[in-house]
């Protein structure tokens, strides 16, 4: 930091918050209830309130700025995405640490635990908008139902009903609880595989993608069955992939327009390779922990 640059905890402690009682801070804080209990759940007493005002003063103004947020692009705080927590500190007595405000962390996990992200970042920011809570929630119960036994999950329909979204929203879901997503379209990154390897002087591009995409915790295929398909695809991407991820219980999501059953037949007819083509049916049907039909009806539903 430079000589004389304030840290943003100084800045935050010099923002002027509009108090609804200025003149009597303590009845104000002591009618939040929701404050006291905080406080109370540190290990501190009611009676000690009076001493803390200013600590919790300013720990309820930072809360206030951080709720008025509507979206974490239209932040109010000057300090952009952080606000103050409650904190015990080494004496025991109450103190104020500075961290990013929820929609930040949920950001923030964004734009670091996606390997890959094919969908637009604009839906990144739409998962916090109150219109999507019913979208959040069928994404969240979905994720929470799938086991090592069935990992996978299936979102299926007509163009235009969802299927993308949907499964952005599950992956968005699984990145703020820590985990690792690969949100692949399947027409242009499996091209792109295949590509690598072709590519007898670089083997290891190969080996290092493929490692990746076998290991990382969640893998979505979106459009699963429009890519352009070939007994290459199939035997040296999509069965060692696909098998290996069901073996270790790896949660897998495929959005596709027609059935698995309908895709594995087309990979069958690839260069006299029906078993091949029962082979991948077999393995994601194993998988399958649930096939979700979109509809447009379904997904004018989901938006309201």
């Amino acid at each position: 930091m430079k000589r004389g640059e304030k840290t943003a905890l100084e800045i935050l402690k010099n923002q002027k918050f509009e108090r609804e009682n200025p003149l009597n801070l303590q009845e104000e804080i002591e009618n939040d209830s929701s404050l006291i209990n905080e406080f109370l759940s540190l290990g501190f007493l009611k009676e000690e309130v009076d001493r803390y005002l200013i600590p919790l003063s300013e720990y309820q103004a930072s809360k206030r700025i951080c709720a008025s947020c509507k979206n974490v692009n239209d932040c109010l705080s000057s300090i952009k995405h952080y606000r103050y927590f409650l904190n015990v500190e080494d004496d025991g007595s109450l103190g104020l640490s500075l961290g990013l405000c929820e929609k930040a962390k949920g950001l923030f996990l964004s734009e670091h635990n996606f390997l890959v992200r094919d969908f637009p970042s604009e839906w990144i920011s739409l998962y916090d908008k109150e219109p999507f809570t019913r979208n959040r929630l069928l994404s969240s119960n979905s994720y929470m139902k799938l086991t090592k036994e069935k990992p996978f999950l299936i979102l299926q329909g007509e163009m235009g009903v969802g299927k993308t979204f949907q499964a952005a929203l599950l992956s968005l879901y699984a990145v703020r609880q820590g985990e690792k997503v690969a949100f692949l379209s399947a027409p242009k990154r499996l091209e792109e595989m295949i590509k690598l390897a072709s590519n007898f002087r670089d083997t290891q591009a190969f080996d290092d993608k493929f490692e990746e995409w076998r290991s990382v915790s969640l893998l979505v295929l979106d459009d699963f069955g429009a890519e352009y398909k070939t007994a290459k695809l199939r035997d040296l991407l999509l069965l060692p992939l696909l098998e290996s991820r069901r073996r270790e219980g790896k949660k897998t999501i495929f959005t596709t327009r027609d059935s698995i059953n309908v895709i594995a037949n087309e990979y069958g007819q690839i260069q006299y390779g029906k078993r091949q083509g029962t082979r991948l049916k077999e393995c994601i049907e194993a998988g399958t922990s649930k096939i979700v039909s979109l509809s447009p009806s379904i997904a004018k539903k989901l938006v309201k």
